[in-house]
């Protein structure tokens, strides 16, 4: 049986157990999100409370954590004056931090490197497949390219199936971050997750909607709470919340807190869990957390900080290297009693002044302008840049570094080149094939149970991922030609093999439309020795049907069959 919705009012949410696992996604989310400010958050001190799940209202409490339950001081887990974001900065300073916003360069190229390109989804049956390559649009495909974002940057995506008849006439999938989650796992299976979000939150009091998914028992149950900044708090009825109309309509008349789910076969889950890699070596010692996954970012969080400090450090060379003039004070021009002295900068003429020996080196313009250490600050944050890559699992060449070979490459020398980065997307794929089929057997299960679609049978698809680097078109023409002029391939190998991301219905079409044009150039060929004779009227198809009907013979005939080779004598 999973586990049910909180009903101790005291309870700490989220639990006291998963907050090593809520740490350490808050400091990935702050990586993740690309912003200086939720970086200074989430080092300087950060609250139980995840920022997704607050819906962008701030949240500051923070529980005590059992020491069996307490992560070990890591990179992913440490929050002190250690770390360059988690220093204050002193009072009457501006802040001159910079961020360098690799953590997002990583996460976006490694959804590039799995769906830059469409997947295919395949099934046996013919319905299914027709339904399947409708539904694989620009749409989902815009989903999945997030969720993989997601997915990468804080270490697991959560699908989520849903349909309202009043929004669209079909179900679409839903994406929920997941530190707006807490799951239940079965021997490394999910069972069943609860998520959260704040509705409200005034500072002293915070209200949480609580939507828990038991893809055992098959059901939603949803929940309000009314705690504080810690404490889930006492239970609400949905319908004092104009947010969570649509939920209580979806309940019915029925009424409760309980949606049942429909007919739907076995497998067939409102919610898929992709981890994006294990196994997570930070909190494999949490009862219940071993199954989730890491991030790209675990690890090299501390790198990370190094090259904000880095540019930050090069950036204040640059407002030092500013050249600033020291004018001794008779150079001054008063404006006034009680007025200040200025220097007027634009001024071409002054009157030397009458001085005692010494004195008048004092009254010198001095120039005053440092250096700036461009070398080797710019030395130094490369070499942080390659140690994160590596450390996320990328060839530096993915992201732009340059090779030292120069002209034209092929794809298998790229691949070499990238073949780090391709052996991470090999890995992903396999945590993202499995999970992405269970989510599309959910679509065509509701699709069939809730909106009756005809003749679709829910069947679970192979997956089909494309190839990450593609020869280039005149490699792939080559190839093509040199396998037809040897008579090795067919029409259907090779337009495939030119067009290797095409489905095979287009695969199909453009085989079709090749024999048409070269019908069409046969017929060409055939109209210069078929001119009509000097004064005939007769139209070209009218003398290929003569001649045809010149050379037809019996096929019944003795010595003349289908292949007796009979020829056009001219």
């Amino acid at each position: 049986m999973a586990p049910q919705l909180p009903t101790d009012k005291n309870t700490p949410w989220p639990p006291v157990i998963w907050a090593p696992v809520a740490r350490a996604q808050s400091l990935w989310s702050a990586w993740f999100s690309g912003s200086a400010d939720e970086l200074s958050f989430a080092y300087q001190g950060l609250g139980g409370n995840s920022r997704n799940a607050t819906a962008f209202f701030s949240t500051s409490g923070e529980y005590s954590v059992s020491s069996q339950f307490r992560a070990p001081m890591t990179s992913a887990t440490a929050t002190n004056d250690r770390y360059f974001w988690g220093q204050l900065t002193p009072a009457a300073e501006k802040r001159a931090k910079l961020h360098v916003p690799i953590a997002g360069d990583i996460a976006s190229m490694s959804a590039d490197l799995l769906f830059a390109k469409k997947p295919r989804l395949e099934v046996t049956d013919k319905v299914g497949q027709a339904w399947l390559e409708e539904r694989v649009d620009d749409e989902l495909h815009a989903t999945l390219l997030e969720a993989a974002e997601v997915d990468a940057g804080l270490g697991g995506v959560y699908l989520r199936t849903v349909w309202d008849e009043q929004v669209s006439d079909r179900p679409w999938l839903d994406i929920v971050h997941p530190d707006a989650a807490v799951p239940t796992f079965r021997y490394g299976h999910l069972a069943s997750v609860i998520f959260w979000r704040v509705l409200e939150d005034s500072g002293d009091q915070v209200v949480r909607h609580l939507e828990q998914h038991n893809l055992i028992d098959g059901y939603i149950q949803h929940a309000v709470y009314i705690g504080d900044q810690i404490r889930i708090g006492t239970p609400d009825s949905l319908a004092n919340f104009e947010q969570l109309e649509p939920i209580v309509a979806a309940i019915g008349t029925a009424g409760g807190d309980t949606i049942n789910l429909p007919d739907l076969p076995q497998g067939a889950a409102t919610v898929t869990y992709i981890p994006n890699m294990r196994p997570n070596r930070l909190w494999r010692w949490v009862p219940g957390a071993a199954p989730v996954g890491r991030s790209d970012y675990q690890g090299v969080e501390g790198m990370m900080d190094a090259l904000d400090e880095t540019y930050s450090s090069w950036m204040r060379d640059v407002r030092l290297a500013k050249s600033r003039l020291m004018v001794p004070p008779s150079y001054l021009e008063s404006r006034g009693p009680g007025k200040p002295a200025i220097a007027d900068v634009d001024r071409e003429v002054f009157i030397p002044m009458n001085m005692l020996a010494g004195a008048a080196d004092k009254s010198l313009i001095t120039a005053n302008q440092f250096a700036i250490r461009f070398a080797e600050h710019k030395a130094t944050a490369d070499a942080l840049v390659s140690v994160i890559v590596h450390g996320a699992g990328y060839s530096p060449q993915t992201f732009g570094e340059q090779a030292t070979s120069a002209g034209n490459v092929t794809a298998t020398e790229i691949e070499d080149r990238n073949r780090r980065s391709l052996l991470t997307r090999s890995k992903k794929i396999h945590y993202w094939k499995p999970r992405l089929a269970d989510a599309a057997f959910s679509l065509m299960a509701v699709e069939s149970a809730v909106f009756r679609k005809p003749g679709l049978k829910p069947e679970r698809p192979d997956i089909v991922f494309p190839d990450a680097v593609l020869p280039s078109p005149q490699e792939l023409a080559q190839t093509a030609v040199a396998l037809s002029t040897a008579q090795a391939a067919s029409k259907q190998t090779l337009v495939g093999m030119v067009h290797p991301d095409w489905t095979q219905e287009q695969i199909d079409e453009e085989v079709l439309a090749i024999r048409d044009e070269e019908g069409f150039d046969v017929l060409a060929r055939a109209r210069v020795t078929l001119t009509p004779p000097q004064g005939s009227k007769a139209t070209v198809g009218q003398e290929v049907q003569e001649i045809a009907d010149t050379i037809a013979v019996d096929p019944t005939a003795q010595g003349v069959g289908a292949d007796s080779g009979a020829t056009l004598q001219t």
